[in-house]
């Protein structure tokens, strides 16, 4: 190893601890010029850009006379990490967004992040005997038997999704697959964040046989109403030329239901949802034949640009006959639920990306009431802050919940926040 000359002096080689697995092992690895005997010239580590992938790059100046030798050097490191990578059959997390939610730029120290998965822990879910078949199938074997399914033309690559309400076991069963995955030679990547999928698949593809997880493909159904160009562009991601023939097992996860379901910036098909979920459940409508949605300015944001709310009713070009309906905040109505704007309680900057705002629906069987003394305003005579007189709002009551329900798929409000 030698110097690297440079603007502000030469720069002396330096060595790099890399982390190869969960349990914090290192190995360290020289970063910089490097001379091979017998050879006139140098060559440089580093890193490129090539097909929206970030690769090591091996670069130098030598004699036309040595790139044979530099070809086969070339060749040989190509082959050895093909082979030999720190990252092929581990569980590793990856994430490409900033705290802000926003893709990151690039930086060689944001190294995916090994994940420890104990393989002695396969037996932590217990699944209904009808589930547990279809896990096995579906899942489990097809990684377990792999060179069986090759044998058999079973193709590896597939596509999962595993559905229920928080606390089913999603999760769990992923990281079971992830230890049958170790156990059997499949590299298993946790994306952080579904709509990077492009990248973890191009990830993955050279760690083949690879499984990757993500949860909340929801986000994806939400981006169509916004931009249908990127969900496009996410669906050719999994079935495009690109991904033929690749040995890679794509599991998703979605909460599947309205109540536990993280939408923001309301679209037509999250109201339509909802409302039918709170017919369903029997819940009584406000004024008869409407339901409430009280929504911040963010919330209703996305309703208002979504074109396939073709129903919604403006409150400005109500009727006179029908104004006699309208209620304090009112903006508009759509299938069954009008929409109150609200700017002082609900939040407007919660949520990511361009997805943000929370939104409440009910019905008249929201809450009860209960008074002991009726609102009044009492004046008093002041004896302090050097005031002349108190004058104030007074009661004492409370209010509860008049379905006070521990399940989501049993709620009478439906609370609606951003992912």
């Amino acid at each position: 190893m030698v110097p690297t000359p440079g603007f502000f002096g030469p720069t002396p080689p330096y060595q790099i601890g890399v982390r190869i697995d969960a349990e914090g092992n290192t190995v360290q690895t020289s970063w910089g010029r490097l001379t091979l005997p017998n050879v006139d010239g140098y060559l440089d580590t580093g890193f490129a850009e090539h097909n929206g992938e970030w690769k090591f790059k091996i670069g130098g100046v030598v004699k036309r006379k040595h790139e044979k030798e530099i070809a086969i050097i070339a060749k040989l490191v190509r082959e050895h990490v093909a082979k030999n990578s720190i990252y092929k059959a581990k569980a590793v997390k990856i994430d490409f967004r900033d705290q802000d939610g926003e893709r990151k730029e690039f930086n060689p120290a944001d190294s995916p992040e090994f994940i420890a998965i104990d393989p002695n822990k396969l037996d932590d879910v217990v699944y209904p005997r009808e589930i547990e078949g279809v896990v096995n199938m579906t899942l489990f074997y097809p990684v377990i038997y792999k060179d069986a399914a090759r044998a058999m033309g079973t193709p590896l690559k597939r596509g999962t999704l595993l559905e229920g309400p928080y606390g089913t076991g999603k999760t769990l069963t992923a990281y079971q697959l992830a230890a049958h995955g170790m156990q059997h030679g499949w590299t298993f990547v946790y994306l952080m964040d579904v709509r990077d999928l492009d990248l973890a698949m191009k990830f993955a593809s050279h760690y083949a046989p690879a499984i990757v997880f993500a949860e909340d493909i929801d986000q994806v159904a939400r981006m169509g109403m916004r931009d249908k160009a990127e969900v496009n562009r996410l669906t050719n991601v999994l079935d495009g030329i690109d991904s033929k023939g690749k040995e890679i097992s794509v599991v998703f996860t979605t909460n599947g239901t309205a109540t536990a379901t993280a939408t923001a910036n309301l679209t037509a098909a999250n109201v339509r949802s909802i409302v039918d979920y709170m017919k369903k459940r029997l819940i009584p409508t406000y004024d008869g034949s409407n339901y409430i949605c009280v929504a911040g300015v963010a919330a209703l944001s996305g309703l208002h640009g979504d074109t396939a709310a073709g129903g919604w009713q403006d409150v400005s070009k109500y009727t006179q006959a029908y104004a006699a309906n309208v209620i304090n905040g009112m903006v508009g109505k759509f299938y069954h639920a009008n929409f109150v704007e609200e700017t002082g309680y609900l939040s407007n900057s919660i949520g990511s990306g361009s997805v943000y705002g929370q939104a409440l629906f009910f019905g008249n069987d929201v809450v009860y009431e209960a008074v002991a003394i009726p609102e009044e305003v009492r004046v008093k005579l002041a004896t302090d802050y050097g005031r002349d007189m108190g004058l104030g709002w007074y009661a004492l009551l409370g209010f509860k919940k008049v379905w006070d329900l521990a399940a989501d798929g049993e709620q009478h409000i439906v609370f609606v926040t951003s992912a």
